[in-house]
């Protein structure tokens, strides 16, 4: 099954593929995109070629140009089945490729119509009166200082239904605000950390440090590329709790969402500690889902695995762990989480309300 390859491309567009065969009169041959050409990122597409002579190898291309210009290219070898046909759903791949370069740093910038707000929109907050406003803000300070709180609250904006979907170094400031702010009814996190990280964090009087890498934990991967999963030490171990965030003062809703082959840190232990931190106070307001084999950027569906990129940080190119089939499989099964998460805990008796999304990795 061959699906839609480019980061940030806009989700209504049609996605064109280019079949090439090898020895065969193209007039021939039927090429089928079901249910339709047109499709949102979260929804496979399903190929089906005709006319082909039985047993036939037929290599199939496909070229994608996303919203910044980088081109993404695949390709697969496949045999036709004794009908002629090839069922990519069915057929197996006999060789294939795929091309494409994108900078993933840790703050990749997400523009206000992104994969994730738009459907969101679409699958979760259909069927409500709820708008989705994307949030922004330097990551040196949480995004709602008293400024942008009383913007974030503005407009009659109150919880229930005030969302937070973070990823990556988003993942401190969401349950920043979530500990802070009063209305958010859910949290989701995403291969984040429970301490604060890179800057310190201000919000009115208060300042939590950043917690403090340990550069000798840095290693180098078979491959030669920076492991750098150790560097961020134990948030719970003496000296680092100051930069622990204080969530059993949020009455949000949490979602917290692991890798155990993020290899950016150790998202499974910050995951584990942030519950037992909430069930330490006394509250089962979180669930944790756990993905072995997935590495560090769960996306939605059908987005390409990205086992290593620039790590904007850092300053160099660095491990992001995971194996496709699982790192794959992860992103379907999240994706369905998010939004059954998002729907239980935004719509209360489906009330007029705002739903403010932040989503920046």
């Amino acid at each position: 099954m061959l699906h839609q390859r480019a980061y940030r491309e806009v989700i209504s567009k049609l996605w064109f593929i280019r079949f090439q065969t090898t020895g065969l009169n193209s007039q021939q041959v039927c090429v089928r995109l079901l249910p339709s050409p047109r499709c949102f990122f979260d929804e496979p597409v399903h190929v089906k070629v005709d006319g082909l002579s039985p047993h036939q190898k037929v290599e199939l291309r496909s070229k994608l140009k996303d919203d910044k210009g980088v081109i993404f290219r695949a390709s697969a070898l496949v045999a036709a089945d004794a009908s002629g046909q090839v069922d990519l759903c069915r057929s197996p791949s006999l060789g294939g490729s795929y091309t494409g370069v994108e900078s993933m740093g840790l703050f990749w910038a997400m523009a206000a119509e992104t994969p994730h707000s738009k459907l969101l929109k679409k699958n979760v907050l259909g069927s409500m009166t709820v708008d989705i406003e994307v949030l922004h803000g330097d990551t040196g300070e949480l995004l709602a200082t008293e400024t942008n709180e009383r913007r974030f609250m503005a407009d009659g904006v109150q919880g229930p239904g005030i969302g937070i979907l973070s990823i990556s170094k988003s993942g401190d400031l969401a349950l920043s605000m979530a500990s802070f702010l009063s209305g958010i009814s859910a949290t989701a996190w995403i291969n984040g950390s429970n301490a604060n990280t890179v800057a310190p964090l201000h919000y009115k009087d208060l300042i939590i440090p950043s917690i403090t890498p340990i550069v000798e934990n840095v290693t180098f991967s078979p491959s030669g590329i920076l492991d750098i999963r150790d560097a961020l030490p134990d948030p719970e171990t003496e000296g680092n709790r100051g930069s622990v965030i204080p969530i059993e003062r949020s009455n949000s809703r949490f979602l917290f969402a692991a890798s155990e082959d993020d290899r950016n840190w150790n998202s499974c232990l910050f995951a584990q500690q942030a519950a037992a931190r909430l069930r330490h106070h006394g509250k089962e307001n979180f669930e944790v889902v756990m993905y072995p084999r997935a590495g560090h950027f769960l996306e939605v569906p059908y987005m390409p695995h990205c086992p290593s990129g620039f790590h904007s940080a850092v300053g160099q190119v660095v491990v992001f762990g995971g194996e496709a089939k699982a790192h794959h499989q992860a992103q379907l099964d999240l994706w369905r989480r998010v939004q059954e998460f998002f729907r239980k805990h935004l719509d209360r008796n489906n009330t007029a309300q705002k739903a403010m999304l932040y989503t920046r990795g």
